[in-house]
């Protein structure tokens, strides 16, 4: 299945997910506010949104936390702005991705197909962490902007792991990989 180029979000529905049990927002085309009290749900929403985009939450590396309490999974919908629809269903021991009904298999579509990066209290690691989390932040950018960037850099972190286990290995295939 070919992906749709870019889907921006026009609806989303969001069943037992955090301390959300029902809900379904429309979005405007410009700038939404979202507001309220205090555990009324607005960073779960947010939450919700940066799985549908990437597959994973932003606060977590849990996702059975994300299911409600005493509920079996979490179901999110989101409508794009071409009618397109795009759904994530978790139980504790699998996760389902739907585009237009038929299944997606690899997350990582989720991230071309949804671009979003989450800026969040830590983000300020960007700068104090070192080059290795801000050419992760760049290649995060190059992965939307240029389609083929993804399959090259996973062919050159391969061919880079191979070349290291040569020299640690201190084999004479070592001096094959700097050629």
């Amino acid at each position: 299945m070919s992906l749709p180029a870019r889907m921006y979000l026009k609806k989303i529905h969001i069943q037992n997910f955090r301390n959300i049990e029902s809900a379904e927002l429309e979005f405007d085309d410009d700038f939404n506010y979202i507001v309220g009290q205090n555990g009324a749900g607005k960073t779960s929403l947010l939450e919700a949104i940066s799985v549908m985009a990437r597959g994973k939450s932003f606060k977590t590396s849990n996702t059975n936390a994300l299911i409600q309490e005493g509920k079996a999974s979490f179901l999110i919908v989101g409508t794009g702005d071409h009618k397109e629809s795009l759904g994530i269903r978790r139980t504790r021991t699998e996760i389902q991705v739907r585009l237009n009904g038929q299944p997606l298999n690899r997350l990582s579509d989720l991230a071309r197909l949804m671009p979003l990066f989450v800026i969040t209290p830590s983000t300020h690691e960007l700068i104090e962490r070192g080059p290795e989390q801000r050419r992760q932040f760049i290649d995060w950018g190059l992965f939307h902007v240029e389609p083929h960037y993804a399959r090259q850099m996973q062919e050159y972190r391969k061919a880079l792991k191979q070349r290291n286990a040569a020299l640690r290995g201190r084999t004479v295939s070592a001096s094959y990989w700097d050629k």
